[in-house]
């Protein structure tokens, strides 16, 4: 997305910290709506940061305007801060908003619902392996070895394992030539 001038420079500000100077920049612009989505994002993000104006009410207010508003991103944040708090109910409600946009929100979802309980997590673990997910794609696999869907599930789970092993060798190799670059 290409920022306008008042934008882009409440972003340089926000990214060498400077949030005061972001946010008088933002103000107004959060008045204006074909630019309110994505200055209530800035908002949040410049309330979201540790500094000395942190203040996770205000961030989570203006992520909200910002989700409101269309910005996809923005419902992710609140569900990371809403996480973070320990608010895991609401939290998984939020990533449930957008878990079809957002592999990792879906991820989440996945992990929320199956670590409480809250829902049948099956139905997010789907998802996030659709999307191709390799830590969901191995929980799945540990899902069906288990043997709940009976035993060709089983078999292959098996079967599927092969490809895992693959990009887990494939992952490690990177990693490793990137250390000697």
């Amino acid at each position: 997305m290409d920022l306008d001038e008042d934008l882009q420079r409440a972003n340089d500000y926000l990214k060498k910290g400077l949030v005061e100077q972001a946010v008088e920049i933002l103000h107004p612009i959060l008045a204006e709506e074909g630019r309110k989505a994505i200055a209530a994002y800035c908002l949040g993000v410049s309330y979201a940061l540790n500094t000395e104006y942190k203040n996770l009410e205000l961030a989570k207010h203006y992520y909200a305007i910002a989700e409101s508003e269309g910005h996809r991103m923005a419902g992710y944040k609140i569900a990371g801060i809403l996480h973070r708090e320990g608010s895991l109910k609401e939290a998984f409600l939020a990533y449930k908003r957008i878990y079809t946009l957002n592999p990792s929100a879906a991820y989440w979802c996945y992990r929320l619902a199956k670590e409480n309980k809250f829902e049948d997590y099956r139905l997010y673990l789907k998802a996030v392996v659709d999307s191709g997910h390799v830590l969901a794609i191995r929980d799945d696999i540990l899902e069906q070895i288990k043997g709940r869907d009976g035993l060709g599930a089983v078999f292959r789970a098996f079967l599927r394992i092969f490809p895992m092993l693959r990009y887990a060798k494939a992952a490690v190799s990177n990693e490793a030539e990137s250390l000697y670059r």
